[in-house]
């Protein structure tokens, strides 16, 4: 009764009563002022409670969302045998609060936009003040707010809409689900982009050396570490350049194979029904309609069922004379080295760049293997993430030895 009647003391007009009302009679941790109908439909349908005061030309909304989610699970595609065994979910507050509990500071910074037009889905910005770039934060919130979308259901909906470039071959915006793995970034300087609905978090600028490197970088010795970066160094360029050397090599620079080498390559050859690089391809081929059956098998057959079909075929292709033992074993090789990266999308790279060799190197050569790489560069050299040169890195290293 005491309280009631000191606010009626203090309150003279209705927006001055809002005021106290917002002050001092809502304990939420959540309030916001909307002066819009627009805006207050927006809180209603978002879960959100509105206070409304007659004569006020204001509401306060007030933060009481409350749904069922599925909770915090394990990393299931960046696995790691070491650090924090917990990832993010679709609940855009458990993903905030997953972040703040591993950086307790004052200066961190999580900035909220509304992005699609019929979702109205939330879209938090992340970054540590005075860490993190302020261009890079500025450039960030301008291209969400430039974003005009019927609806976003996912991060990759973000990822799409605010890249540098849409026609690209390395991820220029990279995404994890590992709330230490995003700690990390953002003590490096890079900004969080995190999407209500995704348990994918972006982070952006990426550079060239962030594809080298995984979570358990940060967990190992500087030993460990450099020899796992340089692991995947050579994995890159055994899952680019292996079958297009080969072809190369065996076309048109056989005389760089040694003698006895080439008798077994030609005598294996002399049965084989189908030109080289044409039996290259379709064995690629035959891996990537295996690796997409594995998407749709169940998880508890898909191993068995892909490691004997695998087999069986391969072992069949051989018997029927479509192609030889060493181009089997080239093919796994390249295969299994572009899966040492933990992101999808720099395998589906690797891939591309693997597919585009080969038909250089059937055609040229090694001349045309040098024209690709002269290609490559070139091309790398000219991204940018978020406006930021793709092969700088002038964020400093946070964590590693």
């Amino acid at each position: 009764m005491l309280g009631i009647i000191d606010i009626n003391d203090r309150a003279r007009t209705a927006n001055t009563l809002l005021e106290v009302m917002e002050k001092m009679g809502i304990t939420t941790g959540e309030v916001m002022e909307e002066s819009s109908f627009k805006g207050l439909f927006n809180s209603i349908f978002s879960g959100d409670s509105v206070l409304l005061i007659d004569g006020c030309n204001k509401c306060i909304a007030i933060g009481t969302k409350g749904w069922q989610d599925r909770g915090i699970g394990y990393p299931v595609n960046e696995p790691n045998n070491n650090g924090p065994q917990e990832a993010f979910n679709e609940t855009l507050r458990t993903n905030t609060s997953l972040i703040r509990r591993k950086i307790k500071h004052e200066n961190l910074r999580i900035e909220s936009v509304v992005v699609g037009k019929f979702t109205k889905t939330e879209v938090n910005v992340v970054y540590i003040k005075g860490t993190a770039s302020d261009d890079i934060v500025k450039e960030v919130k301008s291209r969400l707010n430039k974003i005009k979308m019927e609806g976003i259901m996912d991060s990759a909906y973000i990822e799409r809409a605010i890249d540098d470039k849409h026609m690209k071959t390395f991820p220029t915006i990279l995404s994890t689900e590992r709330p230490d793995y995003l700690s990390v970034k953002l003590l490096e300087g890079r900004v969080g982009i995190i999407v209500d609905g995704s348990p994918f978090v972006l982070f952006v600028p990426v550079f060239f050396s962030d594809i080298f490197k995984s979570t358990s970088d940060y967990y190992s010795n500087a030993g460990v570490q450099y020899f796992m970066i340089g692991l995947r160094y050579i994995s890159l360029l055994i899952g680019v350049f292996l079958t297009s050397v080969y072809i190369a090599l065996i076309s048109f620079h056989p005389v760089i194979i040694p003698t006895s080498l080439q008798v077994n390559i030609i005598a294996e050859y002399s049965l084989i029904v189908l030109p080289l690089p044409l039996e290259i391809i379709i064995l690629l081929l035959f891996f990537e309609i295996l690796k997409e059956a594995s998407f749709r098998l169940p998880v508890l057959t898909s191993v068995a069922i892909l490691l004997v079909g695998g087999l069986i075929i391969s072992q069949s292709i051989v018997e029927a004379k479509l192609g030889s033992n060493v181009i089997i074993i080239i093919v796994g090789l390249t295969i299994v080295a572009s899966y040492t990266f933990v992101k999808p999308c720099i395998s589906n790279a690797i891939r591309n760049f693997r597919i585009a060799f080969v038909l250089l190197s059937s055609f040229l050569g090694l001349y045309g293997i040098a024209i690709g790489v002269l290609f490559i560069v070139g091309h790398i050299s000219g991204l940018t993430s978020m406006g930021t040169t793709y092969l700088s890195n002038k964020y400093k290293s946070h964590g590693t030895q």
